[in-house]
This record gives C-alpha cells, structure tokens and sequence, in this order.
C-alpha cells in the first residue's frame, strides 16, 4: 500500500509508504511505557510485557494507579489506607410520666408458700387469692434518668471502597 501525498512547501513531493508510517508511528512508543490491554493476557503483542513482576515490569496486578507527584514517587507502592471514626454520642435524658395512679401485678409464679416442716416463705396473701395481689399505688408519679455513653472508636476499616470497576491489564514496552 503506497499513500502519496503533495507537499507544496520547497515544490517537493513527499512520498511514503504505509510500513515506513508504521515504524515511525512504533517509534513514538518508547521503552518502559506502560498502557492498559483489554485483550487476553495470552494475546499480549510481541515486544509488550504483562506488568506482573517479571520482565524488568512492576508488578501491577489487582492494583489502582496513583498519580505520582508531592505525595507520591514514581514506584512507590501502598495498601489501602486504613482509618478509624471517634463518636462521641450525646448525653441522653429521658422521662416516663404514667397515666396517674397505678400498681404493678404479680406474676402467679411468684407465688411460694411452703408451711411444711416449719418453714414458711413466699409472699404472704392474708388468705387472699394470689391472682389478686398486688402493690400498693404510688400515686401520680414520673420516672427520670439520664443515659451517658462514653466517647469511643470506631473498630479499624481497611479502606476499600471502590466504585464500580472494570478489569483491564497493564503492560509495558520491553
């Protein structure tokens, strides 16, 4: 495949073949550069290298990239960043009115009365049928308290939080 093309600059004529464009075109990928391949890994082209480690390559395999600049060189390399959250709840206050005067019931199985031997235990219902007692009423009243939880950490994140990912390889010019 020849392409010709007339170049009016000096009255000369530039002429050039497609393999000689492709060498050029080979020329402006240097020696270390590093791309992304969609492609199998087996289908890596001659004169590339998977950047896994080997060949003289980084190993860049289940790797983000990071811009290298005032926090980072060229090469250097990291796990995710770990980081922790300090709460500090606010104190908790909290008031439980009634609806007026009441009592609380028993339970049935509170009940115990044990006369045998001597003994005597349990709850003391004057005769009264255990399905009626009771305590006594202790008017209108409210209940009050306040909850206080202590400053504390959050427990250790590994930082991996991503958003949605595709998976390409890394190669080098070798």
């Amino acid at each position: 495949m020849e392409i010709s093309q007339p170049y009016k600059g000096a009255n000369a004529h530039l002429k050039t073949t497609y393999y000689e464009l492709l060498n050029y075109g080979n020329s402006a990928v240097m020696v270390g550069m590093i791309v992304m391949w969609s492609g199998a890994v087996a289908n890596i082209p001659t004169g590339w290298a998977l950047c896994d480690g080997n060949n003289g390559t980084p190993d860049l395999r289940d790797r983000f990239i990071v811009a290298a600049g005032n926090s980072y060189n060229p090469g250097n390399n990291g796990n995710p960043d770990t980081h922790r959250h300090a709460v500090d709840p606010p104190q908790t206050s909290l008031s439980i009115n009634s609806a007026g005067a009441h009592t609380h019931s028993f339970p049935s199985g509170w009940y115990k009365r044990d006369f045998s031997n001597g003994n005597k235990s349990g709850i003391d219902t004057n005769g009264n049928d255990i399905k009626q007692q009771s305590t006594r009423s202790a008017g209108s009243h409210a209940h009050s308290g306040t909850v206080n939880i202590a400053q504390f950490n959050s427990g250790s994140s590994s930082g991996l939080n991503r958003p949605k990912w595709y998976a390409l390889c890394f190669i080098m010019k070798v």
